[in-house]
């Protein structure tokens, strides 16, 4: 199986990050690859959770679906535009590759396939003569394996090759001004080629050019090459001599690293490339793609815990393979394509629920992780207050903290009062601290709750969040709840804005700031009064 995406909901509390990655944990003792992950910035409630047990803060996760970075892809091997397309054939061969980048200064400015080399060096003559003007003697030495023994200072090529090594008449019956001439080792001949205008010699069955012609040779401007094969290679890979920048495709379909894979299968079907280069935010090239590549890559595999609502989650969690959930709220818009792993109790907290997973597998718990998942079950249940909370939270919380040598209301208290949001966070922060949305009788309302110690410094600047909540409705045309709820008092203060304001306030019976004794759970109880009230 690929790497498991262990994910809470979105705007995180501390039991979806903590469950996250006690969960994640289970699974990887279980011989899984697994990995938490947040869908969004963390609380300074779950930071303090996070640092006093020594963990690092999950990796933020975007999207269920997978990328092309994500993904197995061909090795990133490119060409250089002044390679030989013999070299380039070479390299193509032993790669088994039907196309490669060619690559300068580590970008990508083209794209060579076998069938670019056939067309250049198999069929139209014309073709050959005019690669074969502007190819470099370095780039003919070099395909043919020769010697350069002269580089004429003024070339005068026009890509024409005649072959004469066989001919009784040598030179005499052959057009070779300004031509590539294929040559023995006769001096004579040699000398009688380099009058009659050759461009270029190159020798054949030898390994030695007289000082004389080499004289003659720069005299008249006649380069010439001792090739280190025999007539009939040396003619073929002659017209394989010519630099790869004269024959690569130029107008390059790229795809690029953060391409989803469905997107990018829609660019492959709309041409008609068998291979693609994937480039990174940089434009350098990180692999190859092919279709089978994205045929037989899925969208990531999801384990998802604290929450069973697809709106909750992560965006294109709908594709991706979901195999489990562990959960404690009311079962939502949850649907899979296949069977899955689904636990769902009548916890106050869904550490509990994964701490009876540890017990029931026989896995020892570490002491990091027990106090990762003891701070959870106060920070979700508000210190055993919320009306969520059973006596099976209370019981395993005791466990916990003698695992980890802590007396149990004394580090509830050192949790609550470490971090203290209305001293560190902003009227737009407090309402992203731990937001929600649900839908109420089709009514998408977001339900955002702030846990203080007491509500008197809230209430204090409660200006300050009813302007908020005006601009955020005004903008987005939103129903937003806002709770501040104090573990000192037993209660909660409540602030709201949105098209539904006065349906709220008169279901609700009460007048913004109000504080409303125990009222404590989102869930439980705000929720189903909200649902009694529209």
């Amino acid at each position: 199986m690929d790497q498991i995406y262990v994910i809470g909901h979105r705007n995180p509390d501390t039991d979806s990050i903590c469950s996250s990655i006690a969960l994640s944990n289970l699974l990887n003792l279980q011989g899984y690859k697994s990995k938490p992950y947040r869908l969004g910035e963390i609380s300074p409630e779950t930071a303090f959770v996070l640092d006093f047990f020594g963990y690092e803060c999950p990796t933020l996760l975007t999207d269920a679906r997978n990328s092309l970075q994500e993904i197995s892809l061909d090795t990133p091997i490119s060409l250089h535009p002044s390679m030989t397309m013999k070299r380039a054939l070479e390299i193509l061969k032993k790669e088994d590759r039907q196309s490669l980048a060619v690559l300068s200064q580590g970008q990508i400015i083209g794209m060579l396939s076998l069938s670019d080399i056939s067309k250049a060096s198999l069929f139209d003559t014309s073709v050959s003569i005019d690669l074969l003007q502007h190819t470099p003697i370095t780039n003919i030495a070099q395909a043919i394996e020769g010697r350069i023994i002269v580089n004429a200072e003024h070339s005068h090529l026009n890509g024409k090759v005649s072959v004469i090594v066989l001919s009784e008449n040598h030179g005499a019956d052959y057009e070779i001004q300004d031509r590539i001439v294929i040559a023995g080792n006769d001096p004579i001949s040699q000398e009688e080629l380099i009058k009659k205008g050759a461009g270029m010699l190159i020798l054949v069955w030898t390994d030695y050019v007289s000082p004389d012609i080499q004289k003659i040779a720069r005299e008249h401007n006649c380069s010439i090459i001792i090739s280190g094969h025999g007539g009939m290679n040396t003619t073929r890979y002659l017209f394989l001599s010519s630099p790869i920048s004269l024959i690569m495709k130029k107008d390059i379909t790229a795809l690029h690293a953060e391409d989803w894979i469905e997107d990018a299968f829609l660019k492959m079907t709309s041409s008609r490339y068998r291979s693609y280069p994937v480039l990174d935010i940089k434009k350098e090239l990180i692999g190859y793609a092919e279709r089978y590549h994205l045929m037989n890559a899925d969208n990531k595999t999801v384990y998802l815990v604290d929450h069973n609502s697809f709106y909750q989650s992560v965006n294109g969690i709908e594709k991706a393979n979901i195999i489990g959930v562990v959960d404690h709220h009311r079962i939502s818009d949850f649907s899979t394509i296949r069977p899955v792993n689904f636990r769902n109790e009548r916890l106050g907290c869904t550490c509990s629920i994964i701490y009876k997973m540890y017990r029931e597998l026989g896995y020892p718990l570490e002491p990091e992780i027990a106090g990762l998942m003891l701070s959870a079950i106060i920070s979700d249940t508000l210190n055993f207050k919320s009306v969520t909370c059973t006596q099976q939270d209370r019981q395993i919380a005791c466990d916990l903290a003698k695992r980890i040598e802590v007396d149990l209301e004394e580090f509830a208290q050192t949790m609550f009062k470490s971090v203290d949001p209305l001293n560190i966070l902003s009227p737009q922060e407090i309402l992203d601290y731990d937001c929600k949305e649900f839908i109420i009788r089709n009514i998408p309302i977001k339900i955002a709750q702030c846990t203080v110690y007491n509500s008197v410094s809230a209430k204090e600047r409660e200006i300050e969040w009813i302007q908020e909540l005006k601009e955020r409705s005004a903008s987005g045309r939103e129903n937003i709840i806002l709770i501040f709820t104090s573990l000192s008092e037993q209660g909660s203060l409540l602030y709201w804005e949105g098209p539904q304001s006065s349906r709220i306030a008169n279901g609700l019976k009460i007048r913004q700031g109000d504080f409303i004794k125990d009222i404590l759970s989102r869930k439980s109880q705000i929720v189903p009064w909200l649902e009694k009230c529209l």
